[in-house]
């Protein structure tokens, strides 16, 4: 789902936020909104808290678009990826806001070379 303004404002950047239907997923999505981002928010398929979201987004004259997916699936992760990058244009910030297991990679933040020369996942 994209929701986008005939005149959108000028973005800062594109942020993808996981487990972002509710809770503290939320709360960052709608401040990044706030800070001049468009948003692209992800929490498990199915998740009906997802609208609410892209519609308090899209309010507050960002784009924003629903990237359903189960973060622990790698080529999920992918696909939100690649369709944030292919609707909304880049991705400039990854923020994972939902319990992931520990895992051996550096702590972040940290660059992903695939992505934005800028991006930062946090």
């Amino acid at each position: 789902m994209l929701s986008a303004q005939s005149q959108p404002q000028l973005s800062k950047g594109v942020a993808l936020i996981t487990g972002a239907a509710r809770g503290i997923g939320r709360g960052i999505a709608l401040r990044l909104a706030d800070d001049g981002f468009d948003v692209a928010v992800n929490d498990l398929p199915g998740t009906p808290e997802l609208d609410e979201v892209i519609e308090t987004i899209v309010n507050k004259d960002r784009r924003a678009i629903a990237t359903p997916g189960d973060v622990s699936d790698e080529s999920a992760v992918v696909d939100m990826i690649q369709s944030t990058v292919q609707t909304l244009g880049s991705l400039d910030v990854v923020r994972f806001s939902n319990n992931l297991p520990l895992s051996p990679t550096p702590s972040p933040p940290f660059c992903l070379g695939w992505m934005s020369p800028r991006a930062t996942v946090y």
